[in-house]
């Protein structure tokens, strides 16, 4: 609770992020009030927060925000890299971007790059706003680049982005979104 990453610029090579890298979330647990300034660059699984973030038990994120550039190859957030759910209640809410996110490859969103949620149990994801421009090649959303999920423990509401979207797909298939570049919903 009540972190803040002043640095300038963080830089590595994959799973990099302004608070953490890795998070593997395996107890119930809560991030409150978490912001990031720096600059963020890597390749895969790069975040304004975390790089890539699990979830195996109950979970309440809230009001986290990045103000840096987050840069990376694939799978970059502005918020997190990638973020998976595999078990427990997930409360998401407050959430805001304001830096400009690029990947050079795909799975690049403003808020994350990839969200997969496989848990059966409640994700609630509430009050999110993105004002950075994204750049990706493929699978590019204003929020989430790329979801998949199960149908019928997912819920949105209040979800804005404010930031250009843009692609430079290589293939007829961009998947490009205002919110969410691609969606596969199961259940």
């Amino acid at each position: 609770k009540n972190l803040t990453n002043l640095s300038t610029n963080i830089s590595g090579a994959d799973y990099i992020g302004g608070i953490t890298g890795y998070r593997n979330n395996t107890a119930t647990g809560d991030s409150q009030s978490i912001t990031n300034s720096a600059n963020i660059s890597g390749g895969q699984y790069v975040g304004g927060l975390w790089g890539e973030g699990i979830g195996t038990a109950n979970l309440a994120l809230s009001d986290l925000r990045n103000t840096g550039t987050v840069s990376g190859t694939m799978n970059v957030g502005g918020i997190g890299g990638d973020m998976s759910v595999t078990g427990g209640a997930v409360t998401v809410s407050t959430i805001l971007n304001q830096g400009a996110v690029t990947g050079t490859q795909d799975r690049v969103g403003g808020i994350l790059g990839q969200f997969s949620n496989t848990s059966a149990t409640p994700i609630s994801i509430s009050s999110i706003r993105n004002e950075g421009n994204v750049a990706g090649r493929n699978y590019v959303g204003g929020m989430l680049g790329y979801y998949t999920g199960n149908a019928n423990s997912s819920s949105l509401s209040s979800v804005s982005n404010a930031g250009k979207v843009t692609a430079q797909a290589v293939s007829s298939n961009s998947y490009v979104g205002g919110l969410i570049g691609y969606v596969g919903l199961s259940g």
